[in-house]
């Protein structure tokens, strides 16, 4: 029986595929994945098939003269580390499209169903035909999120993901309301609170 791998190494490895998933993997291809692995593997066997497969990985790249870091990944010739989630946020705000050429989705899902914006990004790509380029800016907030992209792909987009199941529930999208439009819609809610209050004294003051 062959030595156990170097802890470090193990722990490296992991580290990688994490990140690589956070930013590179397609959740509904995973989840068919996850699919099979349940129904072929008996639920006492998981564990034990995880750490085969990683005992796998990580002495093949032993064999192929990759090492491994903490926290840099495999280290290959003219390859670059792989990336955090914080610096594809930073990348995706380079990716910001004129505001002129450009419109707003709202999809209702944020950080609190730990989605990411490269989550965002391969949802989009795997139902629509589209470019990256075409998609700018995509914020992910506590229970929704905002994407960016051309106004010629906004109403595709929309009629492509709204209803469809991600992150285990259904999702609605459709177009983001403008600045001025929030600002005309709290315009009319102090107009109305205001027009309420206004009726109720002079009610309180006809019965005095």
């Amino acid at each position: 029986m062959p030595p156990f791998t170097n802890e470090e190494d193990v722990k490296a490895f992991l580290t990688t595929v994490i990140d690589s998933i956070k930013q590179n993997g397609n959740p509904e291809v995973l989840n068919q994945y996850r699919s099979v692995f349940r129904k072929q593997v008996p639920f006492f066997m998981r564990s034990y098939i995880a750490a085969y497969l990683i005992q796998q990985a990580v002495e093949g790249k032993r064999k192929g003269r990759r090492s491994y870091t903490k926290n840099r990944g495999p280290l290959l010739k003219n390859h670059s580390p792989l990336r955090t989630e914080s610096f594809t946020e930073d990348e995706q705000k380079k990716q910001n499209l004129p505001e002129e050429e450009s419109a707003r989705i709202f999809i209702s899902v944020g950080r609190n169903r730990h989605v990411f914006p490269r989550e965002i990004l391969s949802l989009i790509l795997s139902e629509i035909d589209i470019k990256k380029e075409d998609i700018g800016l995509i914020r992910i907030l506590d229970n929704y999120s905002f994407v960016q992209v051309r106004k010629e792909w906004a109403d595709a987009i929309i009629t492509a993901l709204n209803g469809k199941i991600f992150k285990g529930r259904s999702i609605t999208v459709n177009h983001a309301r403008t600045r001025n439009e929030e600002n005309s819609s709290s315009e009319k809610s102090i107009t109305a609170f205001n027009s309420i209050d206004k009726t109720l004294m002079d009610k309180t003051g006809s019965e005095e």
